[in-house]
């Protein structure tokens, strides 16, 4: 019986992974904020969480019944429990208390994804397969969405609709060579915003190249084989529409992390140079052959770079909002060091206690997960969040020769956190972050050396 438990269990987990971009919900509550919808105050039960609830059910039943002790390495789970009572807590300051018990439930889940992906029997190598299927199939959808220059809406995928001309909708400003302003949709995926999906991409575009530098070849085969040919192929063709989908989202953030993965990468695995060298000439292919249609778009993406009033006025309006949010996240941390203003409640208490009566669009997250989860959750709670994060750097310097990946992941996601707010304030980032953070651990237990990890507990 508990076989096929287990096994129900892995295929749900794999299913999980695949369907984690699908932003398939029911809305509960539509977040409002001085009048104006919020999306930061929206609560909706998402098919993904209900997905991970079953399979943790079941897993819990497998470790009751086979009396199987799965919560070994008490550091990582102290730092994880520490992030999770210092957001209880912040209940008792927040204005929005019905956004931190959703904030609660969402780390919950988040935590239990890290756990499934932990404690389950499948290899890392296995659970990174949907993963990148799905991000293929995003490559795929972005290319036609930035092609078309418009999001087909469906409630049942999750897509909401955008097109260029859409007030709201992220694009890139740029003159024409003919002088003629236009206005270029950025692409989304089935995700809620391009950097979103440069995000998932460039994680994705790691593990890819990862896994095409480390294909095994039989030291008794004088030539490939077929089936190390057919990975060879499979994986290029990931790499290259990856790396359309990033290209094509416009993510400087992203396409940063992403750089930091591969310099990481090359570093450590410079004696599989010439895979690398593959890898990185299909990168560089892709991205030449867009660059020569549409590098005229990144221009305007480039500080310091832009020639016209017009490729700048996005650019000023974006960098000059993030000042005043950085400004916004220090004026809180100084008044509440301790508690935080509430899980979830950056925007709100922005709202009451600093600058009143703005648009409810204007009242945006701080673009830096750090700030953000000290501004929410007060500074212990970011200490015991930097404690779990240096867990898995310390432990995966120390295998980087062996699984360099896992110090690629989490240098491409350090980067995402310096630079945007995503990944701890929307419900897919909170999943991918706990995903990717899960695929890490899993890889430094898989590649760890035993006489370095003595006091690895």
């Amino acid at each position: 019986m508990s076989l096929k438990l287990k096994k129900i269990t892995n295929f749900l987990l794999l299913a999980i992974v695949f369907l984690i971009p699908l932003q398939t919900r029911y809305i509960w509550r539509v977040g409002m904020l001085n009048k104006g919808p919020f999306e930061y105050a929206t609560i909706a039960l998402y098919g993904t969480d209900i997905l991970i609830l079953l399979t943790l059910l079941i897993a819990l039943i497998i470790d009751f019944t086979t009396n199987k002790e799965n919560f070994k390495y008490k550091k990582y789970w102290l730092a994880i429990v520490g992030v999770g009572i210092f957001s209880c807590l912040s209940l008792f300051v927040a204005s929005e208390k019905t956004l931190v018990l959703y904030g609660l439930g969402k780390l919950a889940i988040g935590a239990s994804l890290f756990w499934l992906i932990y404690s389950s029997s499948l290899s890392y190598k296995k659970i990174i397969i949907p993963l990148l299927i799905m991000a293929s199939l995003q490559g795929i959808f972005s290319f036609w969405q930035f092609s078309q220059q418009a999001t087909p809406a469906n409630k049942w995928l999750g897509l909401a609709s955008h097109t260029s001309a859409e007030l709201g909708a992220s694009v890139v400003e740029a003159l024409s060579a003919d002088g003629h302003s236009e206005r270029w949709l950025r692409a989304y995926g089935s995700l809620d915003h391009p950097n979103m999906l440069g995000g998932f991409l460039a994680i994705s575009l790691l593990i890819a190249i990862w896994l095409l530098i480390n294909i095994k070849k039989d030291p008794s085969a004088l030539k490939a084989t077929r089936g190390q040919k057919i990975k060879e192929l499979v994986l290029s063709l990931a790499i290259i529409l990856n790396t359309a989908g990033l290209f094509l989202s416009f993510s400087r953030a992203a396409i940063l992390a992403f750089g930091l993965g591969l310099i990481i990468l090359f570093i450590s695995q410079y004696k599989l140079w010439p895979r690398l060298l593959l890898s990185l000439f299909l990168v560089v292919a892709v991205s030449g052959a867009l660059a020569s249609q549409y590098g005229y778009l990144y221009v305007t993406r480039a500080p310091n770079i832009a020639v016209s009033s017009l490729d700048k006025r996005l650019e000023a309006k974006s960098i000059s909002e993030r000042i005043e949010y950085l400004n916004q996240a220090k004026t809180i941390i100084k008044t509440y060091p301790l508690l935080g203003v509430g899980l979830g409640n950056f925007g709100v208490a922005v709202s009451e206690r600093i600058t009143t009566k703005q648009l409810s669009y204007y009242y945006q997250p701080v673009h830096n997960v750090f700030l953000l989860v000290a501004s929410e959750i007060g500074l212990l709670g970011l200490a015991c969040l930097m404690i779990f994060l240096s867990l898995l750097l310390f432990n995966s310097l120390k295998i980087y020769k062996n699984c360099s990946l896992s110090l690629a992941l989490l240098g491409a996601l350090l980067v995402i956190m310096i630079f945007d707010h995503w990944l701890w304030s929307l419900h897919f980032g909170i999943l991918f972050s706990w995903l990717v953070l899960g695929l890490t651990f899993k890889l430094i237990l898989e590649n760890k050396n035993e006489s370095n990890f003595k006091n690895f507990n």
